[in-house]
This record gives structure tokens, sequence and C-alpha cells, in this order.
């Protein structure tokens, strides 16, 4: 769940800090009131792409900051673990810093990662909606993924996918037995 964003010299803004409680999270407000600016931020946290254009103008860098808590999704923790990125507490930070060099540091839990690590971390952590994007309920390699955190039934989903594995190696593995078995028999018949 994200919990805080916070925004350092991105786009027209000189610092912003957001809490966020736990539940659904609608950002709204008037024409002109910044709601892009964060929703923009929030993707490149994410591992969206950003321009030079993204930096205040005066500034050399803009630095975002997005901290999620209660992470408990396998995959994610199992990405952490890869890159060798403790998320003891349920804990993960994203950071991005952008420079006017065109040189962006990515950060989780103050380890650098590259911008594809990134991404891939941050993809399950948080899903932006806006008007006409709900791009992850429209990609249909998620709906099961979707499902099965709504109901609860993520560990019982890779239990099955295990036993799944090892009753196809098995069917493979008996498959080649008879194959043999049946090679076998033939040179005794010759």
């Amino acid at each position: 769940m994200l919990t805080a964003l916070r925004i350092a010299d991105f786009a027209i803004l000189e610092s912003a800090e957001l809490a966020l409680g736990p539940g659904l999270t609608a950002i709204t407000g008037e024409t002109g009131a910044g709601k892009s600016i964060l929703i923009d931020a929030l993707a490149v946290v994410l591992g969206g792409r950003a321009g030079e254009r993204a930096i205040r103008h005066g500034c050399d860098t803009a630095e975002i900051e997005a901290q999620f808590d209660d992470v408990r999704d396998p995959g994610v923790l199992q990405l952490l673990a890869d890159a060798g990125i403790a998320a003891d507490d349920g804990t993960v930070v994203l950071r991005r810093v952008l420079s006017r060099t065109g040189r962006a540091r990515c950060q989780v839990n103050g380890r650098l990662v590259t911008v594809q690590q990134l991404r891939a971390i941050a993809a399950p952590l948080c899903d932006l909606s806006s008007q006409h994007a709900q791009h992850r309920l429209l990609d249909r390699a998620t709906h099961l993924d979707l499902l099965d955190r709504f109901g609860g039934h993520v560990e019982l989903r890779r239990r099955h996918m295990e036993l799944h594995e090892g009753w196809r190696r098995a069917t493979t593995e008996l498959a080649a037995l008879q194959q043999q078995q049946a090679a076998q028999a033939d040179r005794l018949d010759y």
C-alpha cells in the first residue's frame, strides 16, 4: 500500500509531500491544481519515462520517493531477495533521481537498481488508473493474479503450480521410460 510520496524539483513543484491512508485514494481537484504532476511523478518513480523537461527550471536534479508499507506480494519479495534487497518489515521505498545530464539513479530500499529492476518491483505495488487508462485491468495476463490476491489465494495458487509442475515432470519421465521399454522390447524381439 502506498503510504507516502515525496517530490522535489519535479515539473513546477519545488517540494511536496503526500501522506496516504489505507484504502482507495482518489486525487481530485480543479483544473490546474497539480493532479497531473502528482500522477506523473508517481509514474516516474514506478519506472516510467521522464525527460529533462521533468526537472524544475533552474535545478540540476529532480527527486521522487514513494513508500509502500505492508508489502506481501510473493513476486515482489522474490525480486527483492534476488537483488539482495532487504524488506524484512514489509516496507519498500522506491527512489528515483533525474539529472539534466540524462543519467538517472534508481534505488529500492537504499540499494541501487536498474530501471528495469525498479519497474519489475514496482509493477505489482501500484496500479495507476486515470481516465481511459486502466492498463492492468485490461491486461489479460494480470486477471488471474488480481482475482487470487482479492480472494486471498496466492499461496494456494503457488502450491497448485508446484504440484502441477511435479505432475508434468512425472508424466514426461513416464513417457520416456515407456519409450525406453518399447525400444528394449523391439531389440529383444529382433
